[in-house]
Order: structure tokens, then C-alpha cells, then sequence
């Protein structure tokens, strides 16, 4: 019986791969970049395959640090999304202002500080 299942598994996964040549255009970079970015018109964050190398990943690692080094990534990327540029785009990427008058004037203030 598990055998079966898994072979319908492998089944289902290979026909979904088949239909048609691969979209690559819906990718906004090229994968052997060791970056990742936020989109703030797609309000997404991309890790490309090449973020998954050395320095910031090695299988050899323990959880812990894999897990801490691809937080703290993906906890930049996010940061994004609240930063001067961020705040004007809305959840669904679309260009407005969601902030309340009194929030947008606090941002404003807070976000004039220099580090």
C-alpha cells in the first residue's frame, strides 16, 4: 500500500513538471545570486537558490545556526516592507497610503533620524 502511494506520488509530481516549458520570467533575478530582496510591488521577499551557499548557509551547520543565519535575512528583507519606501505600498502591491495621519506623521518624524 505505501508503495503504491508513493509511487502515485511520484506520478502526480513528474505530470505537473510536464505541461509545458518552465515560466522563468516570473522570477525577478537570476538564481546564482547570493542575495535576497523584497518586492514591495509583489509584497514578497525572494531568496534565490544561491543564498543557500557559503557564508550564509552550510549543511553542515547546526540547525540552530542555519536557522539563525536565514532569519536574520529574512528578517531584513522584511524590514523592508516597514522602511521609507515600504509604507507606500499596500498589502496587495498596489501604490497607497495606508497609514492613518497620525501614524504617517510619526513615521515621518521617527524615520528622519540618522544612525
Amino acid at each position: 500500500m505505501l508503495n503504491n502511494t508513493l509511487l502515485f506520488n511520484y506520478f502526480v509530481q513528474w505530470n505537473q513538471l510536464l505541461p509545458g516549458p518552465a515560466d522563468r520570467t516570473g522570477f525577478n533575478g537570476p538564481p546564482g545570486t547570493t542575495n535576497a530582496w523584497y518586492q514591495p510591488e509583489l509584497n514578497s521577499i525572494t531568496f534565490p537558490a544561491a543564498i543557500l551557499r557559503s557564508p550564509f548557509y552550510d549543511p553542515n551547520w547546526p540547525n540552530s545556526a542555519i536557522f539563525g543565519a536565514m532569519g536574520v535575512i529574512a528578517g531584513h528583507e522584511l524590514t523592508h516592507g516597514f522602511d521609507d519606501e515600504g509604507v507606500q505600498w499596500s498589502y496587495d502591491g498596489s501604490l497607497s497610503s495606508w497609514m492613518d495621519s497620525a501614524s504617517s506623521g510619526n513615521f515621518s518624524q521617527v524615520s528622519n533620524f540618522n544612525v
